[in-house]
């Protein structure tokens, strides 16, 4: 089973993920207590991040978290995001409304 790490930025810390799980889930086996945790069913935001590289894959998540244009721009929900590679990233949480 392939394992990658995910390295955060911001926080200065590593994760371990195995091919198949999405970010959150590696942060939760980190520290299950990390402000990261959240519905992981791409709506609440909490799990907000900006992808600043890496290869991955998404899946479906809510517009009013990550617009169109910023997920163009590298802003995506842990929760949904499904790395490919090894990835750096920044924990953003949730938007400013």
């Amino acid at each position: 089973m392939k394992a990658y790490k995910i390295y955060i930025i911001n926080e200065n810390i590593y994760i371990d993920l195995f091919s198949g799980e999405h970010i959150v889930q590696g942060v939760a086996r980190f520290n299950s207590k990390h402000s990261m945790n959240g519905c992981c069913g791409g709506g609440c935001g909490i799990c907000r991040i900006k992808i600043l590289s890496g290869d991955y894959t998404t899946k479906k998540m809510s517009r009013k978290q990550v617009t169109d244009e910023e997920e163009k721009e590298g802003y995506a929900l842990g929760c949904r995001v499904f790395p490919e590679s090894d990835m750096s990233i920044e924990y953003v949480g949730l938007k400013n409304s």
